[in-house]
């Protein structure tokens, strides 16, 4: 899901990812930004149990190979949500694609039902 505002240049992306049996994986879903975009927050929040994250920019030409991590290190989402400004890549290029990983499926006792993770920017000007 994706919303944008025409007065701001501010856009968020949203992964929502709903599964009984949530595993660790390095590509559960990603998209492709059609702009130079800055993100400025990312937030997450979780049903059920907890699960850590991580999102990496993937060249337009190769999406399927892992790419520069965004996040400066994985963040833990909870039933009572995380959020992080704290960025190891934060500008991604036009047409290049934001993945996102799910890092432990099942940091805690049980996994996680939904993940919903946003993602808040602007506009390369």
């Amino acid at each position: 899901t994706a919303t944008s505002s025409c007065l701001t240049n501010t856009a968020s992306f949203t992964f929502r990812i709903a599964s009984s049996t949530m595993s660790t994986s390095t590509r559960v879903a990603q998209f492709r930004v059609p702009v130079d975009f800055d993100i400025t927050k990312v937030s997450c929040v979780t049903y059920g149990a907890s699960a850590a994250i991580q999102l990496d920019e993937r060249v337009a030409t190769t999406p399927q190979t892992a790419g520069t991590n965004i996040l400066s290190a994985a963040l833990t989402c909870t039933t009572s949500g995380a959020a992080t400004q704290t960025f190891s890549n934060r500008f991604i290029t036009q047409e290049a694609f934001v993945n996102l990983q799910i890092t432990n499926a099942q940091p805690g006792v049980a996994r996680p039902t939904m993940l919903e993770v946003h993602i808040f920017g602007e506009k390369v000007q």
